[in-house]
């Protein structure tokens, strides 16, 4: 028989594993991956630009991997990718004007998407569940450190 925990993250990776599978089929209709997605999600809501190696923090990848798929929305012309004055080693990461319409329309879109999914629970078991994860997720952060 397993252990309460082991089910629950059982659980938890099923749950993680068809919400992305949802979430990518829907950004897919705007031509966006998950990690496109990131990017306009993080930039559209913070006033102020990013920097590369903030944006590689809050996205939890490497610098290679986010130089390249800066490059590739710079391209595209959704983020634009200015040297910071006050370092120059670092870039300065910001989103087009082209950038940030997608960001208003994907980003309500994706929340409903999500809002979806869950709404089987009820508003008070969501934050039940929210509330446990984040107390989860401190709980392993503070082991790790």
């Amino acid at each position: 028989m397993l252990k309460p925990s082991v089910l629950a993250w059982i659980y938890i990776m099923r749950v993680y594993a068809f919400v992305t599978r949802c979430a990518e089929r829907e950004l897919r209709k705007e031509g966006l991956t998950l990690p496109r997605f990131d990017v306009i999600a993080h930039l559209g809501v913070k006033e102020e630009c990013f920097s590369q190696d903030d944006l590689c923090e809050k996205l939890l990848v490497t610098k290679g991997n986010i130089s390249g798929l800066i490059d590739r929305m710079a391209k595209e012309g959704l983020v634009s990718r200015e040297e910071d004055p006050t370092n120059r080693r670092c870039n300065r990461i910001e989103l087009t004007d082209r950038g940030k319409k997608l960001f208003q329309k994907v980003v309500p879109e994706h929340e409903g998407c999500i809002d979806n999914m869950f709404s089987v629970l009820t508003r008070q078991e969501q934050t039940q569940l929210k509330d446990l994860l984040r107390k989860l997720i401190k709980s392993m952060c503070e082991r790790v450190e």
